[in-house]
Order: C-alpha cells, then structure tokens, then sequence
C-alpha cells in the first residue's frame, strides 16, 4: 500500500460555525418530517427513511415521550432520533463504488463524510522508490502538493461528481481500473498495487464555500485533523504510509476557504513491503479505518486478486 501523505483535495481553514445541512422538525403528537424517512405516532417505531442510498430510522417526537427509533435499511449509518425520540439502527455495510466489486465500507458512530469511489490499478512504481513524484503527475492540476504538512491541497476547480474522481484520474494516465493482477504486479520492484479512494461529504454535512465551489457541501473544519489506519495479512503494503489528514488551518498560510468538498487517499502493495519474501496468490483485503476529530469514521475493505503470473 502507498506510502504516503493521504491526499488532501480539500482540507480546510476556518473553523467557524457552519449550519448542519440536516434540519428536522417536530410536532406535538409524534408528528416529525424528516427529509428522508417517515415519521410513526406518538411512542410508536418510525419507519427509516433511504436518500442517495443511506438509510436512517428517525425516532417520532411526543409531549410525553419520544416514539421509538425507526429501524434502517440496508445501507447507511445511525441515524439521529427526533425530538425526544430515539435513534434508528444502522444499516449494514455498503458498497464502496461500483470499481471496486465486494468491497465494504461500515461506519463507526455517525459521520457525516463517507469514503466512495474506490479504485484499484498498476502503479508503475516500485517498492524501492518515492511514489509522490507519479502521484503529482496523476493529481495535478486538481490537486496540488504542500510539502509544509506532506498532503496535497486543492488545486484547480473542479465539479462533482468527486465519486468518479477516482477512476478518472486513472483513467487519465491510461491505466485500467482492476480487481484482478498477476503476481508479477506486486512482486515486481518497478510497479505496484495502487489503490485510492475519495472521501466526500455526506448527509448531516455542513455547507459553505470550498477551492471547487462558492457554496456547497463541504466537511466543516472540527472534524480534522482525521487519522487513518491501515491493516493487512500479510503486511504487504507500504509502511511509511502517512496516517494524518490535515484540515486547512495546518497549510501555510492557511487555505483561504470553509472546507474540503472532497479529498484523496492512496495507497501502495508490493511483496519487497513485507518483512520477508510472501507468495502473494489469492484474495486479499486492505482494511483501511478512517477517524475524524470527533471520533466517527469508517472501516473500509478492499478486495483484490493476485493470480499467477501468465505463461509465455
């Protein structure tokens, strides 16, 4: 796995008080109407509601009581209850892009950013060698690098989709998004396994004005710095990974906007990672965990292949 800075696309200045995107209002009586989800009577479950995917149960609020949480579906996080009512239950893992088949994405707590957008690919870098120099041609000029907190920053403006960003940068170098990749790929010491995925705000994030956008949803400037951990068997992938995502205060001088609309991570495996030599043939996952400030993040699982190498 790559071994360096988490990439920075957007990371922000000032920590201001920012307004949440999600209001709720409440009624007397259980009557609550979430943008998403309906509401059940007085100290009854609510039903969760889905948006973009995520689902969250909202508890119905009461003059005596708060009704119980509604349950979630199949896809999403804990959702808030409302007033004087109890949270929904968090739904299962999700999927983490439409690249990356079988890999999941769980919450811990309630963020309100998610990881999407999963890539996986050949990094023409081998184990012995500095990747920034091609991470720098693949990012540039969306993102930029910033030697003073090792992270890139925003670079020129660009629009959303920040989910297909991924695969685009890619594409864009003429390497082709895989799953699947001879061992010569990752035993090799003048290529690489790369991955990268993006993170993005999600529902419940703040809004406000970021390097792509004059306003828009954004991640507000209390949830950084985020860390970020990474766990593989066998521990094949690049160990100077650097676990910190700085927020834009840290830049010098600090970034001149309200916060990220997205960022970056990238990641490296090759065999010449590991302490000894690996016969790396099979399925194998990079579990990535993503922590903000507050604590709340994710536990991301990327799958890949390594298959023998083809005869000649």
């Amino acid at each position: 796995m790559t071994a360096h800075a988490p990439i920075g696309a957007d990371v922000l200045r000032r920590a201001r008080s920012l307004a949440p995107a999600l209001m709720l209002a409440a009624a007397c009586g259980g009557s609550l109407t979430p943008a998403t989800g309906n509401p059940g009577p007085s100290g009854t479950a609510s039903t969760g509601g889905s948006s973009d995917g995520d689902t969250l149960g909202r508890g119905g609020a009461s003059v005596s009581g708060g009704g119980g949480g509604g349950p979630a579906g199949t896809t999403g996080v804990t959702g808030p209850g409302g007033e004087g009512g109890a949270a929904g239950a968090g739904g299962a893992a999700g999927s983490v892009g439409p690249n990356c088949n079988g890999c999941t994405r769980t919450p811990i707590g309630v963020p309100v950013w998610e990881p999407i957008g999963a890539v996986m690919f050949v990094e023409p870098v081998g184990p012995g060698v500095d990747d920034r120099p091609f991470l720098e041609a693949l990012l540039t000029p969306n993102h930029v690098w910033h030697p003073e907190v090792s992270a890139f920053g925003p670079g020129m403006a660009h629009a959303a989709p920040y989910s297909a960003e991924p695969a685009a940068l890619v594409m864009s170098q003429q390497l082709s998004p895989s799953q699947f990749f001879n061992r010569e790929v990752i035993a090799s010491q003048s290529s690489s396994l790369g991955l990268m995925v993006a993170v993005v705000p999600r529902f419940g994030s703040g809004y406000g004005s970021s390097a792509d956008f004059a306003k828009g949803p954004i991640m507000v400037p209390w949830i950084f710095p985020m860390r970020v951990s990474v766990a593989m068997d066998p521990p094949i992938f690049d160990p100077t990974f650097d676990a910190t995502v700085p927020g834009y205060d840290a830049f010098v001088p600090p970034i001149q906007w309200d916060g990220p609309s997205h960022f970056l991570l990238n990641f490296r495996v090759n065999e010449g990672f590991a302490p000894t030599t690996t016969l790396a043939i099979g399925t194998f996952t990079l579990n990535v965990t993503i922590k903000d400030a507050t604590g709340t993040g994710w536990t991301v699982s990327l799958v890949f292949t390594i298959g023998p190498d083809e005869l000649p």
